[in-house]
């Protein structure tokens, strides 16, 4: 194991859990995953499933609580995106018999409603750093996916990465658009 990539890793967590915490936000994404746990197939499945899930909810939240046609452009792409990868998870799930995740867990929910109660600017910042940090989270998943024993488990997460890259891309420069959290928080105050 890298171990410099590892503790690069743990850093960005860090830092993403600081920055949405500065929101107000929680975030499940950013939790520290048991190895064990994702290593195996199916968790690692439905682990995605709840994921993708909770990326094209708040997407559909994105599209009420914006006016910012960047934000809601972004929105759309994870609606569709994750709406594609869960519908070939979750077939993949049904042909391995792994579980199959219908709706949002209580984490997850927790994490849409918070996100989801915000409206304007306060949700476009929070929206953005909440994915910018899940889609680094997912990666990591994905990656170690990519290389576990399961061959199509495997395969399906080696087509994801690519597309979950680009999400991880744009939702940073849209949230460097939109303003540092913390920094657009201590110059709401001085106004």
């Amino acid at each position: 194991m890298n171990l410099q990539r590892v503790h690069s890793g743990c850093i960005c967590r860090a830092i993403a859990v600081v920055v949405v915490a500065a929101l107000g936000v929680s975030t499940v994404s950013q939790a520290v995953e048991d190895p064990r746990e994702t290593a195996d197939p199916g968790n690692f499945v439905k682990k995605a499933v709840l994921d993708g899930m909770l990326e094209v909810e708040l997407g559909q939240a994105a599209q009420k609580n914006t006016q910012d046609p960047q934000v809601q452009a972004f929105a759309a792409r994870m609606i569709a995106d994750h709406g594609a990868a869960n519908k070939d998870l979750l077939a993949l799930a049904q042909r391995k018999n792994f579980a199959r995740p219908l709706e949002l867990d209580g984490e997850h929910r927790e994490v849409f409603k918070a996100l989801a109660a915000k409206r304007g600017v306060q949700f476009d910042r929070a929206y953005a750093a909440q994915t910018a940090g899940a889609h680094a989270t997912t990666i990591s998943l994905f990656t170690q996916a990519s290389q576990g024993s399961d061959p199509e488990v495997a395969a399906l997460a080696k087509r994801l990465l690519p597309v979950l890259r680009g999400h991880k891309e744009m939702a940073e420069s849209l949230r460097d658009k939109v303003g540092s959290p913390v920094e657009k928080q201590s110059t709401d105050r001085r106004e």
